[in-house]
């Protein structure tokens, strides 16, 4: 609240990202995380930047959590 209007504070909370410790895990592994994931598919680092480019330019998020973990999150409360 100090700070707002001039800086603009939020946290990414990213749920399961494909990166290279994906490769360190078996695929039963993989198969039971996908299956609680409602869009069926990993996370990319492209996808956790646009979220990251999203709020830098907006104007209108401050105070927020951003949870790309394509819904993830939904069925795991």
């Amino acid at each position: 609240m100090e700070l707002a209007p001039k800086i603009y504070v939020n946290a990414v909370a990213p749920g399961f990202v494909y990166t290279n410790y994906m490769n360190t895990v078996t695929d039963e592994m993989k198969q039971s995380w996908l299956k609680n994931i409602p869009i069926n598919k990993f996370i990319e680092p492209r996808e956790i930047a646009e979220v990251y480019l999203m709020l830098a330019t907006s104007k209108i998020f401050t105070g927020s959590i951003v949870t790309p973990d394509g819904g993830y999150s939904l069925l795991n409360r």
